[in-house]
C-alpha cells in the first residue's frame, strides 16, 4: 500500500482491546447519542449517575515538594558537604569572615533561584501592601 492511499480517517486505535473514538471526528448528534447526553447538558440524576459509575474528572496530581525538601534536596551535591566542613572549621579556627562567606555560598547553593526570586517578590509585594495599608490608616485618622 502507497502512503497516498492510506485514508488516516479509517484508521482505527485501540487502547487496552477497546476501540478509540475520534470525537472531534463525530457529527454532533453521534457524540450525543454515544454519549446519552443533551445539547442543554445533563440532568442533575445523569450527573449523580455518571460521578458514582466514573467518578470525578480530574487528573492525578503529585503533591509539590515544601521549600524544606527543596531546601534539604540540595544538600545530596558531594561539594556542598566539602563546602560545609569547609565552614564548620573556618568557624573552629575563629576565621569568621571565611566562615560567613562559605556559608553565604552555601546558602546560595542550597536554594534554587527561583526560590529566591519568588521570595523577594512575596516581599516587595508585602512591602506595597503595607504601604497601602498604612496609607489607608492614615487616610482614615483624618477623616
Amino acid at each position: 500500500m502507497r502512503p497516498e492511499d492510506l485514508d488516516i480517517n479509517r484508521i482505527e486505535f485501540t487502547e487496552g482491546g477497546k476501540k478509540v473514538i475520534d470525537w472531534h471526528a463525530e457529527p454532533l448528534e453521534v457524540v450525543y447519542r454515544k454519549l446519552q447526553g443533551l445539547p442543554d447538558g445533563l440532568s442533575e440524576e445523569q450527573v449523580a449517575e455518571r460521578l458514582r459509575e466514573f467518578g470525578r474528572n480530574t487528573l492525578p496530581t503529585k503533591e509539590p515538594p515544601t521549600l524544606l525538601q527543596v531546601f534539604l534536596h540540595q544538600f545530596a551535591s558531594p561539594l556542598i558537604y566539602i563546602l560545609l566542613i569547609a565552614g564548620i572549621v573556618a568557624l573552629l579556627m575563629q576565621d569568621y569572615k571565611d566562615a560567613v562567606f562559605i556559608f553565604a555560598v552555601l546558602t546560595d547553593e542550597s536554594l534554587p533561584w527561583q526560590t529566591w526570586i519568588a521570595l523577594f517578590a512575596l516581599a516587595s509585594v508585602a512591602l506595597v501592601v503595607m504601604e497601602i495599608y498604612k496609607a489607608i490608616q492614615k487616610r482614615r485618622a483624618l477623616v
